[in-house]
């Protein structure tokens, strides 16, 4: 019972936001929750998969992967979960909600700082004054900053960690600190950067210090949409691999 009653508060939110069915059944309604990052290869994918099955009403709602998961957890209508993070997929459907995950593409961190930033290397990330911009360390982008730190060894990850000024619900409110100068550098997936206003500096990480970031997709077990299995099927086919590697994610 609980779960239909979250399916039941999220539909009245919908239609209160304005965003409720325009006129398609339920059946034909596929709802996909992508993590944050995913933000420019889903809008494609949406426009792409909508041009080809007019018939099919696909919604991408976007967060962060904990965030969606949590939503998974507490029963709201979500047919397919894209996450950020493959061990988090992992995790849900150890726990039964999700079906087997599947990898669909590949990330690597980058530090961004705006041009006038005293932030030139990742050495200086641990520079006295130096102001960063973080994920949570529950969300996945968060996770992952925190072992390249780690990786780059363990007292400059303690010193750059005193450093941290915000730690960002997601990778948008990353972006939003940086573009909004109110920090000095955000650490974020190198994807994230083309989405900073202003100009930048795009600092990468040594292949070593690269935690390995893959993006997981899975149909939640408990989806009652008819056109979820199609939706999720293109998802991880040869399609979208091309979707995401024309936006600069990597091959899973």
């Amino acid at each position: 019972m609980k779960r239909w009653a979250g399916v039941a508060v999220l539909a009245l939110a919908a239609i209160a936001a304005g965003c409720g069915s325009d006129g398609a059944s339920d059946s034909q309604r596929v709802i996909v929750g992508a993590a944050a990052s995913l933000e420019e290869p889903m809008a494609a994918f949406e426009l792409d998969y909508e041009q080809r099955h007019p018939d099919v009403d696909l919604r991408i709602q976007r967060a962060g992967s904990d965030a969606i998961a949590a939503q998974i957890r507490q029963g709201v209508e979500i047919d397919v979960f894209l996450s950020a993070s493959f061990e988090l997929a992992e995790t849900l459907h150890g726990e039964r909600l999700i079906e087997r995950p599947v990898a669909i593409a590949g990330n690597s961190l980058v530090v961004i700082a705006p041009t006038d930033s005293p932030v030139d290397a990742i050495e200086d990330l641990d520079n006295p004054g130096v102001r960063l911009a973080i994920g949570q360390p529950n969300v996945p982008v968060g996770a992952y900053v925190r072992d390249a730190l780690s990786l780059v060894g363990d007292a400059f990850a303690i010193r750059a960690m005193e450093n941290v000024r915000t730690n960002e619900l997601d990778v948008n409110g990353i972006v939003g600190k940086v573009s909004q100068g109110v920090v000095d550098a955000g650490v974020m997936y190198r994807t994230d950067a083309v989405r900073v206003d202003g100009p930048v500096k795009v600092i990468p990480f040594a292949r070593e210090d690269q935690p390995e970031i893959r993006y997981a997709a899975a149909l939640v077990s408990e989806s009652a949409s008819r056109d979820a299995s199609g939706v999720f099927d293109e998802l991880v086919g040869e399609r979208v691999r091309t979707i995401f590697a024309e936006r600069g994610f990597r091959s899973p």
